[in-house]
């Protein structure tokens, strides 16, 4: 999430701050803009998302290693 804030806002990431204005400031984002904010519904909407992003990633990879396995096989003929 703290990388979405400085994504969203890119003059933010510029900025000189210290750690504890930048939580304040994501936590005043996260308000504003999440409804899911609380300690383990948060927790696991973010790991919800990983999880996802991870069996895209997985089936890419797997797309791409039959790729390789079909063309050696041609080759090899």
């Amino acid at each position: 999430m703290r990388y979405l804030f400085l994504v969203l806002l890119p003059s933010f990431s510029y900025a000189m701050i210290n750690t504890h204005e930048a939580q304040f400031a994501q936590r005043e984002f996260d308000e504003k803009y999440f409804e899911i904010n609380h300690d383990f519904d948060k927790l696991r909407h973010i790991l919800l998302h990983l999880v996802k992003t991870t069996g895209k990633m997985a089936a890419y990879c797997e797309i791409k290693e039959q790729e390789k396995r079909t063309r050696s096989f041609a080759i090899d003929r």
